[in-house]
């Protein structure tokens, strides 16, 4: 079938039409959109990001670099290479010393535990409320918990104080006259609750996160001491 014969029969011709029709539509609009993407970004990283360690969400491959990339580490490194290490396991969520990951995945591979977790997960995301270095496994700091416990309950009871005054502007448009105008802020101040309201659930849920992470570092920090003894006796033994 030559290209006359194509424009001749009209059922084709108008479908081939239609599809290169809509095909240029899509493109310009994917190019009118994508440079305001960013101003959405914001709100697209609310939803899907929290204050919640990033190990959980690394594929299985990085993962398992991360793995490697612990227990290729030996004391007898170089110091600089040991914090290239450091510095990349940072962006895997893991933002312990190499001495303390060692130690916390023995544990969880004895103890058989869910890396997915809340208990895991709230240990390797509430690091900022322990004490601990190199040589020192990670014990929790009564300061450090008063005073991120302080601040978080100041923020949530802001936010809740916050959340109730937008509802209130919602009861009252919702009674008003029905304008372009009044239609425009009730959908805003009813996005803003959504987005409050997720905030209030990432900080909440942080908050929770402090408490586990404890019990965690303490259920560990027993393991640690059983193991010690464990290796006592048998050296004694022999």
């Amino acid at each position: 079938m030559d290209i006359l014969d194509l424009v001749k029969d009209s059922t084709v011709f108008n479908g081939v039409l239609i599809n290169v029709i809509g095909a240029l539509m899509l493109s310009a609009v994917s190019r009118l959109i994508s440079p305001t993407k960013f101003l959405f970004y914001p709100l697209l990283f609310v939803f899907k990001n929290d204050l919640s360690s990033c190990f959980n969400k690394l594929s299985v491959e990085d993962k398992s670099s991360a793995l490697l990339l612990i227990f290729e580490c030996k004391e007898a490194d170089v110091h600089y290479n040991i914090l290239i290490k450091e510095i990349k396991l940072q962006k895997y969520g893991l933002v312990y010393p190499i001495p303390v990951l060692k130690v916390l995945f023995d544990y969880v591979y004895m103890k058989n535990i869910d890396i997915s977790g809340a208990s895991f997960l709230s240990f390797l995301s509430c690091n900022q409320i322990f004490d601990y270095d190199r040589n020192k496994m990670p014990v929790w700091s009564l300061k450090k918990l008063i005073a991120h416990i302080v601040v978080y309950t100041l923020f949530l009871a802001f936010l809740t104080w916050y959340m109730y005054s937008i509802y209130n502007g919602v009861v009252s448009l919702a009674h008003a006259a029905v304008t372009v105008s009044n239609l425009l802020n009730l959908f805003l101040m009813v996005v803003n609750i959504f987005i409050s309201i997720r905030i209030f659930y990432i900080f909440a849920k942080q908050f929770i996160y402090f408490f586990f992470a404890i019990s965690f570092s303490k259920e560990m920090e027993r393991y640690i001491l059983l193991k010690d003894e464990e290796e006592l006796i048998r050296d004694f033994k022999l």
